[in-house]
């Protein structure tokens, strides 16, 4: 299965074009977005997922995020990342990262790569094996109702 990530980076237009490298995005309580995920289905099309982003806060180390599907009305679940956008937890004692989209500076070109074992993942399981691998592509420009932007494109 392979996905799409799109990220709109805050920058002038021509600052964005200019860029070596991006770091990591300033955050602050009250900041929303849509995320919009189309991945691709061994064969049988795409599928694509939108969710309301809004980050309630932001501490020394976490960032505090509420997520829904975007438009509804359900109430949102609450999500904690580490100030990279990485998510770390733990697995019989041991801190183990589980999810990397981002890593920071990006650049055109850069690839990482993301391996662990869930050892828990559900009943019906004994463990369950995660590889992932990201590479930023390139700027693609996308159309929202903010306006028209030159995200920066990782495929994961």
């Amino acid at each position: 299965m392979r996905q799409t990530i799109f990220l709109a980076l805050c920058v002038g237009a021509s600052a964005a074009a200019h860029a070596q490298s991006w770091g990591e995005p300033d955050v602050k309580a009250g900041d929303k977005w849509v995320y919009r995920m189309t991945t691709e289905k061994a064969g049988a099309g795409w599928g694509e997922t939108s969710n309301e982003f809004t980050v309630a806060r932001v501490s020394s180390r976490l960032i505090y995020l509420e997520t829904k599907k975007a438009g509804t009305s359900q109430p949102p679940s609450v999500s904690f990342w580490n100030r990279d956008w990485s998510v770390v937890r733990e697995f019989d004692g041991v801190e183990t990262l589980t999810n990397q989209p981002l890593s920071f500076p990006l650049t055109i070109g850069k690839s990482w790569a993301l391996k662990y074992t869930d050892p828990h993942p559900a009943n019906n399981f004994k463990s369950l094996q995660w590889d992932s691998k990201y590479t930023v592509v390139g700027f693609e420009p996308v159309e929202v109702p903010a306006g028209k932007f030159n995200a920066l494109k990782i495929e994961a």
